[in-house]
């Protein structure tokens, strides 16, 4: 049976229970999270940590108001993602790589088995979970929204006139700001690459279209040179280890060979005889290193614009050796998916270094018609790209020897195309690459 309450008693009950309340009230008031572990599919028991960085959690995750549950799985590429619901929002966040930050979360959950709470291992990640309004009817979801685009909506659902008109003014002074903001970003980024470029373009040697300066695909010349074999080294073609890379005796053996000596080219067979004359041994193999250089650069300017040669097969096919093969891969050609291509500016870039090649091997003083029948270009042309690197070039005539009156009839005066360089370098007025 119920017993009846006493009056007095209960008012003494009262002030006492008024007493624990604000005992209770002056009390820290601790968030408390319900977790619920369970297994996953590997046997593995753990728990997960997530952050909410866009907005304040939502009080299903911190009070215990309502229910909220989540749901861990892993995309095809092993990602691991959380997914959770309340009432009213969708949660999703994938768990960022381990990189991606520069510190770890320890969580520690109490082992039964061990009597002890333990660090749990691989569950370090913390989880950025992104909310998601849930739709009104058929379970659609609205797209997630930014702070702004929340004022936005509110204000224009449930703002009165003076107070859209005070958002209206407020959001047209920001969008002025960061308006001006980016054309000042913009304006330093600009002001800042051109100064880069400026400063790169003095350092490689690069000038204005219609300046007499040297061509930025050519070697780079020592303009403070006082003697003529100072402008242009070897250096400036290759480095040491891949004029190590080059026979010096291989051209020598070839051009021996009547048959063999028929594949190399016109300007090298017709000069190989100073390579053998050369008294001085050390002079000997750089000649001879450099006269093969020559060769193979005919012969990679010759093969086709596009071409499916790796640098082995160039060796195989073409004799080029290998950190050669590399070298004229990276510079003379762009690569395109499986095969090779030789655009113009690679082109021009391969004809400057080949006629500083033979002219430097011909003491900066030659003829270069057989060089220009070597890489099948008309000798005017090829004279264009000598007076890149600063040399001087005139044509004169000779008469073709004819020995019966049929062939004096049809004989007529060849040019003779001579290059010298001398200093003062005189570069030609141009637009940047080649010449044109």
């Amino acid at each position: 049976s119920r017993s009846h309450p006493n009056p007095d008693k209960e008012g003494k009950e009262g002030k006492e229970s008024k007493k624990r309340k604000s005992a209770v009230a002056e009390a820290p008031v601790v968030a408390t999270v319900p977790l619920k572990v369970e297994t996953e599919a590997e046997g593995v028991t753990g728990a997960l940590l997530a952050c909410f960085a866009d907005a304040p959690p939502p009080e299903e995750a911190t009070h215990g108001k309502g229910e909220i549950s989540f749901e861990c799985s892993r995309t095809p590429a092993g990602n691991r993602v959380l997914t959770g619901e309340t009432a009213r929002l969708d949660l999703s966040g994938e768990e960022p790589p381990a990189e991606a930050y520069p510190f770890k979360y320890a969580i520690g959950m109490y082992d039964p088995q061990k009597g002890r709470v333990v660090l749990l291992e691989d569950n370090g990640g913390v989880f950025p979970l992104v909310r998601t309004i849930k739709g009104l009817g058929g379970g659609s979801k609205a797209s997630s929204l930014t702070k702004d685009q929340s004022r936005d909506q509110l204000v224009s659902a449930f703002g009165s006139k003076r107070v859209k008109k005070t958002h209206q003014e407020r959001k047209g002074v920001q969008l002025q700001q960061d308006s001006e903001d980016t054309i000042a970003d913009i304006h330093e980024t600009l002001t800042v690459k051109k100064e880069e470029a400026d400063a790169a373009k003095v350092q490689m040697g690069v000038v204005e279209a219609g300046v007499e300066a040297p061509n930025e695909l050519a070697p780079l010349p020592n303009l403070e040179a006082t003697a003529v074999n100072e402008v242009y080294t070897l250096a400036g073609l290759l480095s040491d280890e891949q004029w190590d890379a080059i026979s010096d005796k291989l051209l020598i053996k070839i051009a021996a060979d009547e048959e063999a000596s028929k594949m190399l080219p016109s300007f090298c067979r017709a000069n190989v005889g100073a390579v053998i004359a050369a008294a001085d041994k050390k002079a000997k193999k750089v000649q001879a290193r450099l006269l093969s250089y020559v060769a193979f650069l005919i012969f990679f300017h010759n093969i086709s614009s596009r071409f499916k040669k790796d640098a082995q097969v160039l060796a195989d096919e073409l004799g080029i050796p290998l950190p050669i093969g590399t070298h004229f891969l990276k510079e003379f050609a762009v690569r395109d998916g499986n095969s090779y291509t030789k655009p113009q500016a690679q082109r021009d870039r391969l004809l400057l270094h080949l006629t500083t090649a033979a002219l430097i091997f011909s003491n900066y003083d030659m003829h270069l018609d057989m060089l220009a029948a070597d890489v099948k270009i008309h000798p005017d042309r090829v004279g264009a790209y000598f007076k890149e690197l600063g040399a001087k070039v005139s044509k004169g005539t000779t008469q073709r020897k004819s020995v019966s009156s049929d062939e004096q009839a049809t004989a007529a005066a060849q040019p003779i195309y001579k290059v010298t360089l001398t200093l003062p370098l005189v570069f030609p007025k141009r637009s940047r690459g080649g010449p044109k």
